[in-house]
């Protein structure tokens, strides 16, 4: 993982620093070495200034001003509350916008960053730099080996996320409903708008629709698949769990290619499978415990396609990583 420089010279801006997203901008800028004094926190709405921190050091999270925005060389926007039309206006030679709240989806400038950290055509300074869902790179990890091997007619997927997807506020709200109802109290529904301890909440029940999460990682799929049509079937569903991720996939390969041809795509790519006496995590919550993606199960389907197992952990936190690597790459940082 590249570093940043000690004589790095670029400013950065985080548009949305309160938000879970900005936080784990925050940590993943801290963790390569950005120090504090080339970093500033802006919400993404007007306001009084909120309190919070860098890298353990208490900071101010200022009101978006367009104009000192102007003034630095990257810009990570982490939420899209509020307008954020004049954002576009900032992009120039000399300037990127790495968009991790998909505000800026409409902007023809805006380029999708590849899981390996290239994007749609060769990054350069001056461009909207989109940085896909951890969903979408959760799905990429399986179908892309696949892909490139054996060909993927179509797919179908359910992904299972947990509340730590919300950040610290999803990971307190579930505790407290957990506590309360078990104290026959009522349970806070500020995250999740309905109970979600002992219950599992569809993904559209608890987003604004504007947000559309399922339809953008399906999109952000096929365009880093280069699928000239749409071949991907997905849901997804927030459950009780505090930590990591689960998805459950039925894929048709091209030609038939059934679960030992899966198996041996998904190894000759790099995916992690776990099996029989091996030490690998099989749960959300294992993997959770070591940042990674691990197929746990690949198995026919009795129908000429395979159902895969897959645990992952950390995706938020990879997320965001990519995202200050791809800074990095851009930048005198």
């Amino acid at each position: 993982m590249a570093r940043a420089r000690d004589d790095g010279t670029a400013r950065v801006a985080v548009v949305g620093a309160e938000s879970a997203e900005g936080a784990r901008i925050r940590e993943a800028l801290f963790r390569v070495g950005v120090p504090g004094t080339r970093v500033d926190l802006y919400g993404a709405t007007g306001g009084q200034a909120v309190l919070s921190e860098y890298g353990g050091e208490a900071r101010l999270i200022q009101e978006l001003d367009l104009d000192e925005l102007r003034r630095r060389d990257i810009l990570f926007l982490c939420e899209c509350e509020g307008s954020v039309a004049g954002l576009a206006g900032l992009v120039s030679s000399e300037r990127t916008i790495v968009d991790l709240a998909d505000g800026l989806r409409s902007d023809p400038r805006r380029r999708l960053v590849r899981p390996d950290g290239s994007a749609e055509s060769a990054p350069a300074r001056g461009a909207i730099l989109a940085v896909p869902h951890e969903l979408t790179v959760l799905l990429l990890d399986v179908l892309l080996p696949l892909e490139r091997t054996l060909g993927v007619e179509d797919a179908t997927a359910v992904i299972l996320r947990p509340a730590a997807d919300f950040g610290e506020a999803g990971i307190e709200e579930l505790r407290q409903q957990t506590v309360r109802l078990l104290s026959f109290e009522s349970v806070p529904r500020d995250v999740f708008a309905r109970q979600l301890a002992f219950n599992v909440v569809a993904q559209s029940e608890i987003e604004d629709s504007a947000f559309a999460t399922e339809q953008r990682v399906a999109s952000e799929a096929r365009g880093l698949l280069e699928w000239p049509t749409e071949r991907l079937s997905l849901r997804i569903v927030v459950v009780p769990v505090f930590l990591g991720h689960t998805a459950q996939l039925r894929v048709r390969c091209a030609g038939g290619g059934g679960a030992e041809e899966a198996r041996s795509a998904l190894k000759s790519g790099g995916v992690r499978l776990a099996g029989p006496g091996r030490a690998a995590p099989r749960t959300p919550l294992e993997a959770s415990a070591e940042g990674a993606t691990t197929v746990v199960d690949v198995s026919d389907d009795g129908r000429g396609g395979v159902w895969i197992w897959v645990v992952a952990g950390e995706l938020p936190a990879r997320r965001a990583g990519l995202a200050v690597q791809v800074a990095l790459a851009l930048s005198d940082l």
